[in-house]
């Protein structure tokens, strides 16, 4: 036999019978807590596998986020500091030009401030005048001296020792540069010079490549500390005689500071 079930807000006392005519459908007892009727309907929620499932797939995809961030955020400061290169090299190309074809002196072809005994002729404020804002291009944003040599009003970009009088042969002029798209201008400094040395402004390149150097095998040593080889994802910006930069990378140079020794050396002018 089949048994209906009813709520209890349905068992209500017949009415009267004189209002038998007049009656409506009335609405469940608002206090009946048993009556299914009288409750709210009810919403699905996440359970805990699937919100851990969530939790999981957000911190995969950070995970990969951040390292494409970190490198976008690289690749844009080795094009800032190409950028600072090259208008480096615009005013050292014009400061040649207005001085007959020669270089800006060194602070080491120079004499220091008779008073202050500071060296205030680095070749980066010789060719200030003809940059338009040199402190706003004299530092890498990759390099990790950048704040200390910002304030010691040095560079981050130094110049080949080939192009002072000091070199033997000397190519302190523009003229005796045949191969501008082969000759270096400038290095990456190193961090390994420091940020207070007034020498640091360039590079003893005549010395890096000696007969002792070679037969010791520290060619490539005495390259590393005075140029920072490796500052861009182990490569380096350097700068030409005919303006252009060349980004290198760390290996190559290695190779180059090796036997079979190249004739002639990379940093020699030609």
């Amino acid at each position: 036999m089949h048994v209906q079930l009813r709520c209890d807000c349905d068992i209500r006392p017949p009415p009267p019978a004189a209002t038998m005519t007049t009656l409506r459908p009335q609405a469940p007892a608002s206090g009946c807590l048993r009556c299914p009727c009288s409750l709210p309907p009810s919403r699905p929620g996440f359970t805990l596998v699937e919100l851990l499932v969530v939790i999981a797939i957000i911190g995969t995809l950070v995970g990969l986020l951040i390292p494409a961030v970190q490198s976008a955020r690289a690749a844009a400061r080795r094009i800032q500091c190409a950028s600072n290169m090259r208008q480096v090299g615009i005013g050292i190309l014009n400061f040649a030009d207005t001085h007959q074809g020669r270089w800006p002196d060194t602070t080491h072809t120079v004499e220091p401030d008779p008073v202050t005994g500071e060296f205030t002729r680095a070749w980066i404020y010789s060719v200030a005048p003809f940059i338009e804002s040199v402190d706003a291009i004299r530092i890498c944003p990759d390099d990790k001296l950048a704040t200390q040599r910002l304030a010691a009003r040095m560079t981050s970009y130094t110049l080949n020792g080939w192009l002072s009088s000091e070199a033997r042969p000397s190519f302190d002029r523009m003229r005796t540069i045949t191969e501008k798209t082969k000759s270096i201008l400038a290095f990456e400094l190193s961090e390994k010079k420091g940020f207070d040395d007034p020498y640091a402004d360039h590079v003893h390149s005549f010395d890096w490549f000696t007969t002792t150097r070679k037969n010791r095998g520290l060619v490539f040593q005495g390259v590393a500390n005075e140029v920072a080889v490796g500052r861009h994802l182990r490569s380096a910006h350097y700068l030409y005689a005919d303006g252009h930069i060349e980004s290198i990378a760390e290996e190559e140079i290695a190779r180059l500071c090796a036997p079979p020794w190249q004739e002639p050396e990379f940093s020699r002018p030609r």
